[in-house]
């Protein structure tokens, strides 16, 4: 009888075999997508700057994904500095202001507005 009550119900949200094998693809193919990054951390009493910086780079997602978008155009020292900039912006920015020329980065930034490259829209 219980049975019944779910058939009729699948009935209604697929009224035919097309609809419910397009449902049941979908739902395939969502399970054999890669699983999100999951990273466990324990025992972190007192360990603030350790912990810090797992969340910022991302237990290593965001270098791997640098890797992936400038493999082969920026040099190691280049996708580390990126890595750093990406992990600790305002610290980074600071020394970064400290080495460069005292316009640099005024220009540098000028040159990215110019240009009408956004960042962010970039995936």
């Amino acid at each position: 009888m219980d049975q019944m009550k779910y058939l009729k119900e699948l009935a209604v949200r697929y009224p035919n075999v097309a609809a419910a094998s397009t449902e049941i693809i979908n739902l395939q193919a969502i399970l054999h997508l890669p699983k999100g990054t999951e990273h466990y951390v324990s025992d972190v009493h007192g360990e603030y700057e350790k912990f810090s910086h797992i969340i910022r780079n991302g237990s290593g997602a965001i270098r791997s994904r640098i890797e992936d978008e400038f493999g082969n155009t920026l040099t190691t020292k280049q996708k580390k500095n990126l890595a750093s900039v990406i992990y600790y912006p305002e610290q980074k920015m600071d020394l970064m202001e400290e080495e460069l020329p005292k316009n640099f980065l005024l220009d540098w930034f000028m040159l990215q507005d110019q240009s009408g490259i956004n960042i962010q829209d970039q995936k």
